[in-house]
């Protein structure tokens, strides 16, 4: 069975893009296959806490290309793989089960604003 990820970014970001952070990420993996729609969730992440149910994993990608994502290139992106929830759509009871979730998977709970 595959693994399924989501690329969540503070940028927009192209397959390319997200093939190279995949690459780095998991270099023993044969291929990557993305959906139509849904390739990474563009989040601000100055204005949103996002809840993560496993560790986050933080890829900085460089090279040709990677400046056409933005009017204002820099030097280097980053980008993070989680699997995510923002927080101010979970209640309560909804945060716990996601805390029950990630320790099923040994995974943990991240708050990251």
């Amino acid at each position: 069975m595959p693994t399924e990820i989501v690329v969540l970014s503070d940028r927009p970001m192209d397959t390319e893009i997200a093939n190279r952070a995949l690459t780095e990420l998991l270099p023993d993996a044969e291929s990557f296959k993305f959906a139509e729609s849904g390739l990474s969730l563009h989040v601000d992440l100055s204005q949103t806490t996002v809840i993560s149910a496993f560790p986050s994993v933080e890829v900085t990608i460089g090279g040709a290309g990677i400046d056409l994502l933005v009017s204002r290139p820099r030097r280097h992106y980053q980008y993070w793989t989680d699997i995510v929830i923002p927080d101010h759509s979970l209640a309560e009871t909804a945060r716990e089960a996601v805390e029950r979730m990630a320790q099923a998977f040994s995974g943990v709970v991240c708050d990251r604003k």
